[in-house]
């Protein structure tokens, strides 16, 4: 038996008008990119409230703080994250360039490890870097030195 419920439409475009699939909405979330560099992932993606296009960089010791289920803190506007109960990641919390209203992008321990994984196969990142990192944060955590 297929699990796919939607194997009969799927590709055909006729779920393009129903719910949370139809709209302008759906059309502005996949024209969001994200490219990866020797820094971390830029994206580009469009706010919900205004619909302003955003640029979002992400450095890969945030995506590691994230892998690793600590709240990552952005160095360069000199504040943490956010924890997402919700959706089980971690956003940015970094405002709309526009009207203010927080962008969302949520990172997830699984996503966060996707792309570390892509950078070190890309040599963004040396080899076994990723795992070298969470292992020295395990240990600056045990000692208190930042907290989960």
């Amino acid at each position: 038996m297929n699990d796919d419920h939607f194997e009969d439409v799927r590709g055909t475009g006729e779920l393009g008008g129903y719910g949370v699939l139809g709209g302008e909405a759906i059309q502005t979330h996949t024209k969001s990119t994200a490219k990866m560099t020797k820094e971390g992932v830029d994206y580009s993606l469009f706010c919900d409230q205004c619909g302003t296009k955003n640029r979002l960089s992400v450095s890969w010791a945030e995506f590691l703080y994230a892998r690793n289920r600590h709240v990552p803190y952005d160095s360069s506007r000199g504040k943490p994250w956010q924890y997402d109960g919700q959706h089980g990641g971690f956003h940015p919390n970094v405002g709309c360039g526009r009207c203010r209203m927080v962008l969302l992008l949520i990172l997830t321990p699984a996503e966060s490890q996707k792309w570390l994984a892509k950078a070190e196969e890309a040599n963004y990142l040396p080899r076994g870097w990723t795992q070298a990192q969470s292992q020295t944060l395990l240990q600056r955590a045990g000692r208190g030195a930042y907290q989960t």
